[in-house]
């Protein structure tokens, strides 16, 4: 009864985990490379598992201990790309793709697995009782240690971007993220130490959620640039609005490419499309330390939701994009230029609705928009004497 209860569960985990994948490559999404990994190796874990208990103990004792030696090699690898994918959601891609913070982030899963296969021999890790079950060695401290760092690291990570956004509808993301987190970091601890497997439901559990929040993603991120798209701007902007300390020093920025009809028609749309992620990257560059909400919310036209202390501070970030936008531009065009017009517009205004913030910010970019066709003002925004 306990043998077939354990085979259904794993045979349950592994042909849900398989949907999982399987629907993940039929998008032809490789940004989430972490996330399969992780499925991955949960899924050679519950063959593992059902192939462990196909073997008697008193038969094939040699088996069994190279079994359970590649079984704790797995489990730790389970937590370290878990860690992984959480590192590289909540912003630290930059940190986690050198080699070193790579080295230094897999070296418990290679001190592990040494330990694991050095058992059979000296006990290093485990060893086995009588009923054929692993029981803690000398080393076996190194185990739980390890679990413990593991989601450490990663709970911190979420916490330290939770607070650092904690502004922005993401920040509640990072904080289920992290939870999660904690949660398999304190299930593998108990099911190491009370050698069970319930940390194989938590982990399920935790990689159906994050999936259904990639999906949910999908309906907020623009496609083409990766950026949020006008459904997560008016629900964030929603959020800002609702309170009157939120919308202290808050302005919103309405951003429309100069000329882009022209680019499609003269250059092509795929041209068009790459003025677009262009534009998007510059956004994404002026805005990589700071708090500042990006979105496309159609065609050309794109919106910063950003907190200044003065209006010069503004002035000068916009400056910067420009900057930056013309650079980006000069490597990936060689025969137009891309610019923008921006209106800009404060949330803490009284009385003042969603609407009427998005109307003033829009109406100040048109105008901008005008002035420079008559030439009365430059492309960098100063006025012509």
């Amino acid at each position: 009864m306990h043998f077939s209860l354990k085979f259904e569960i794993y045979f349950f985990i592994f042909f849900l985990l398989l949907i999982i994948v399987r629907s993940i490559f039929r998008e032809h999404d490789r940004r989430n490379r972490a996330f399969l990994r992780c499925c991955y190796v949960l899924m050679f874990l519950c063959i593992l598992r059902q192939i462990h208990s196909c073997f008697s103990f008193s038969y094939y004792y040699e088996i069994f201990y190279f079994m359970q030696s590649l079984d704790f090699s797995v489990w730790i690898c389970l937590s370290y790309c878990w860690v992984y994918m959480v590192l590289e959601k909540v912003g630290f891609e930059n940190i986690i793709r050198k080699k070193s913070a790579v080295l230094m982030l897999f070296t418990p899963v290679i001190i592990i697995t040494v330990l694991s296969f050095m058992s059979p021999f000296n006990y290093a890790l485990f060893k086995f009782n009588l009923f054929g079950e692993p029981s803690p060695s000398r080393f076996s401290f190194v185990l739980y240690y390890f679990v413990v760092l593991y989601a450490s690291v990663g709970f911190l990570a979420c916490l330290y971007n939770f607070m650092r956004y904690s502004r922005t509808l993401q920040a509640k993301e990072i904080l289920f993220l992290g939870i999660f987190t904690l949660f398999i970091g304190v299930s593998q601890y108990y099911s190491a130490y009370s050698n069970n497997n319930l940390y194989t439901c938590v982990y399920l559990l935790s990689l159906v959620m994050y999936y259904i929040a990639l999906h949910e993603d999908k309906v907020f991120i623009d496609p083409l640039t990766g950026l949020n798209n006008r459904n997560r701007f008016r629900r964030y902007l929603s959020y800002i609005m609702s309170s009157q300390s939120l919308r202290v020093n808050m302005y919103l920025t309405y951003i429309d490419i100069d000329n882009f009809k022209s680019i499609n028609d003269n250059h092509g749309h795929l041209t068009g499309d790459l003025a677009l992620r262009t534009v998007a990257e510059a956004m994404r560059e002026i805005s990589v330390n700071s708090k500042n909400f990006l979105a496309r919310i159609g065609g050309d036209e794109f919106v910063i939701v950003s907190s200044h202390p003065t209006q010069t501070d503004l002035k000068a970030m916009i400056v910067r994009m420009k900057k930056c936008l013309n650079e980006k531009a000069k490597s990936n065009f060689s025969d137009f230029t891309v610019d923008f017009s921006v209106g800009t517009t404060q949330l803490n205004i009284p009385y003042s609705s969603i609407s009427d913030v998005i109307k003033s910010a829009d109406r100040n970019m048109y105008r901008q928009k005008q002035m420079k066709k008559q030439g009365l003002i430059s492309d960098s925004g100063a006025v012509r004497k």
